[in-house]
């Protein structure tokens, strides 16, 4: 999700402008630093929403899906709809129960997540068997 926001912003960077452009980025790379949780990342998801809806796209977002209205400004259409699709997608997790959502993800490195590592982590604490 996050590699996708920031090739939005560099897609559309002559069209949202040099100051919105380096404020964005800064703050989504903060934000990737800190979301370690499953809700975390499903609010990071609305934050990306919020601002790329501030900023002319007109989109409506739900679970798993998205429904694009209209573009402002130039910006390009499919890099929105591959980051739209990414933020929907965060949406799925949001039934699970909170002890799950509040889980910090196993990461062997910051673009791989670890079934393994995972896995092994559950049996230490006698989660499964």
């Amino acid at each position: 999700m996050y590699s996708s926001f920031f090739d939005w912003l560099t897609v559309n960077r002559k069209s949202i402008g040099e100051r919105w452009y380096s404020q964005l980025r800064k703050q989504g790379q903060d934000a990737k630093a800190d979301s370690r949780t499953l809700g975390g990342l499903m609010g990071e998801g609305l934050w990306m929403f919020n601002m790329i809806a501030n900023l002319g796209v007109g989109a409506g977002v739900m679970i798993g899906d998205f429904n694009l209205q209209y573009l402002h400004n130039g910006i390009e259409e499919k890099s929105t709809k591959r980051l739209l699709l990414f933020i929907s997608t965060t949406f799925c997790v949001q039934g699970l129960p909170m002890d799950i959502l509040n889980k910090e993800i196993p990461i062997i490195s910051p673009k791989h997540f670890s079934l393994e590592l995972y896995v092994q982590q559950r049996k230490e604490r006698g989660a499964i068997e």
